[in-house]
């Protein structure tokens, strides 16, 4: 049924009519530093509504989300939720929960929150273009991201494997309406967890009695609109009726605060369809970049193209193997895929370095007696090839 599904997506894309359109879209490569552009996307700019398949992934946990609007708690004269932590209400590994993806970035060593997001394919995750782009110059704030799906309560979650960043695309010289950015991961994380659809509607208000989710990291309290404790290491959810439309599509009068942006909307119609209709860019009226047609067909295309040409490219890559794991302090890693030095580092639950050894060969024995016990995340790299695993020490 899943294959059935992408190959219909993939050949979906072949309209017979079609629009070579002018907005170009800019890679980069945080890999080899490059930087490519895409142009001359094809699209029909005459349809006004469509989805792309969604999927629930290996893992076949699904969760029945509320679908009545809520009455309490809730922003003023809404019928919107104010934030809840996801934790003691949902199952936080159940679809389409665990699609939701917490986004750090690396500075001196240390794994520092940024943005939330969502997957959109076993490889992809949709995001906002000004965690990672400084407005009006095209140009790169981050050289590595980590994405860490379900992630909850400081920890990365046991049941997924975290993965680096390869690739950012955003389109260039992105605006408030366009401001979309996809995460392109080294590991098909998200196989396992499932993946959005993208939507988008061009009518003005057709989601009169569509109930609409958004699962975020709120990371810093607001004075004067929300002030929360939030650090950054929970997954919260909001959920209810949106009002706000047209360029934009959010809810009047709610609110949210840093950590969130890059956070999907989601109307969620149990067992039947789970579709993302933009990302969120501002705090205020919870302000979501809404796809329109053409970026609704640029971020389509990217999506295309990841899953015809990285699949094959995964399948050439043999998993590196942590054992024993647990562990009691000494264990070692398998690649045998790949010959030659490998880099491991080992990061802890709050993200600091803890550990690195820059000279380790497959059958050498990890060291790890000195650090405490609990979960930890470990980094492998050789030559261009990345793996992110994760251990726990007893």
């Amino acid at each position: 049924m899943k294959n059935k599904l992408l190959f219909s997506f993939i050949l979906g894309l072949n309209c017979a009519l079609s629009y070579a359109q002018d907005k170009s879209i800019l890679v980069f490569d945080l890999e080899n530093g490059s930087i490519d552009t895409i142009t001359n996307i094809i699209f029909n700019p005459s349809i006004s509504n469509e989805t792309s398949p969604f999927n629930i992934g290996d893992d076949q946990r699904i969760e029945n989300l509320e679908q009545t609007p809520p009455i309490e708690g809730v922003f003023p004269n809404t019928q919107f939720s104010t934030k809840k932590k996801v934790d003691g209400t949902y199952d936080l590994n159940a679809y389409p929960i665990r699609t939701s993806v917490k986004i750090f970035y690396i500075k001196n060593d240390t794994l520092k929150d940024l943005c939330s997001g969502s997957f959109i394919s076993e490889q992809h995750v949709l995001s906002a273009a000004h965690c990672y782009t400084r407005l009006n110059t095209n140009n790169l704030l981050f050289d590595t991201l980590l994405v860490c799906p379900a992630f909850d309560k400081g920890i990365v979650n046991p049941d997924y494997n975290c993965s680096y960043v390869r690739k950012v695309k955003v389109i260039k010289d992105w605006d408030f309406n366009t401001d979309f950015a996809v995460l392109e991961l080294k590991e098909a994380v998200g196989k396992k967890t499932g993946w959005l659809g993208l939507a988008f509607d061009d009518r003005v208000d057709p989601f009169d009695e569509d109930i609409f989710y958004k699962f975020s990291y709120p990371n810093n309290p607001v004075p004067f609109v929300d002030e929360f404790p939030y650090n950054g290491d929970s997954l919260y959810y909001n959920y209810g009726k949106v009002t706000l439309l047209e360029d934009w599509i959010g809810v009047l009068g709610a609110n949210g605060v840093n950590g969130e942006s890059g956070s999907s909307i989601i109307r969620v119609q149990n067992n039947e369809a789970y579709h993302t209709f933009g990302v969120m860019s501002f705090g205020l009226d919870l302000k979501h970049s809404r796809f329109s047609n053409e970026t609704y067909f640029l971020i389509k295309h990217l999506i295309k193209d990841a899953l015809v040409s990285s699949s094959a490219n995964i399948s050439q890559e043999k998993e590196a193997i942590l054992y024993p794991n647990p562990s009691s302090g000494l264990f070692q890693i398998k690649y045998e895929s790949k010959k030659g030095a490998a880099e491991i580092t080992i990061y802890d639950a709050l993200g600091r370095k803890v550990f690195s050894n820059l000279g380790h060969y497959e059958g050498d024995i990890i060291d790890a007696n000195k650090l405490k016990p609990g979960l930890y995340i470990v980094t492998i790299k050789i030559g261009d090839s990345f793996w992110v695993k994760k251990i726990f020490l007893e």
